[in-house]
């Protein structure tokens, strides 16, 4: 089996998660063993917690059991996240993507957790590595570093929940 699959100027949602202005390829060379390329563009969208994301790019070569991750790269936060070239092998059960973070804003980061009192100030900057595991993904060992003077500060109305992170601020 060999073909190509493709769609310009689309648009893609999915509950809250939405991408518009997508260019998508799909070339497959065999499928014993699975060969191929796929290619994702979109102008921009936003993920299901409502933040908006610009540029994503995404390229992968197919050749089972290993894929490998070309390009992956997408503007949220007002910084971007990024992927250097790396092979995985299929499917992808504990190993790791590391994702470099640049020039992410924390009062956007700290937005997503909705939790009233929480906020802060400045740039982060670092890596974050992603592993699969049990259908969700981790971070372990990830660094984040301030580009910069800053704040996070906790101060609920309420009292504090038993997250030990929090307790701390």
């Amino acid at each position: 089996a060999r073909g190509n699959l493709q769609a310009r100027a689309a648009s893609l949602g999915w509950e809250r998660a939405r991408l518009e202005g997508i260019d998508f390829g799909l070339q497959l060379d065999a499928l014993q063993p699975l060969r191929g390329r796929f290619a994702l563009a979109a102008q921009g969208g936003q993920l299901a917690t409502g933040t908006p994301l610009a540029d994503l790019k995404i390229n992968l070569a197919m050749a089972a059991p290993k894929f490998t991750v070309q390009e992956l790269q997408v503007k949220l936060l007002g910084g971007s996240l990024h992927a250097d070239p790396v092979d995985l092998v299929w499917p992808p059960e504990g190993q790791t993507l590391p994702v470099g973070i640049r020039h992410i804003d924390l009062a956007q980061l700290l937005a997503l957790f909705k939790l009233n009192g929480l906020s802060g100030s400045g740039q982060l900057s670092g890596m974050l590595p992603l592993t699969y595991r049990d259908g969700g993904l981790e971070i372990n060992d990830g660094r984040l570093n301030s580009l910069g003077a800053g704040t996070i500060q906790y101060a609920p109305d309420a009292a504090v929940p038993s997250n030990i992170g929090l307790q701390v601020l």
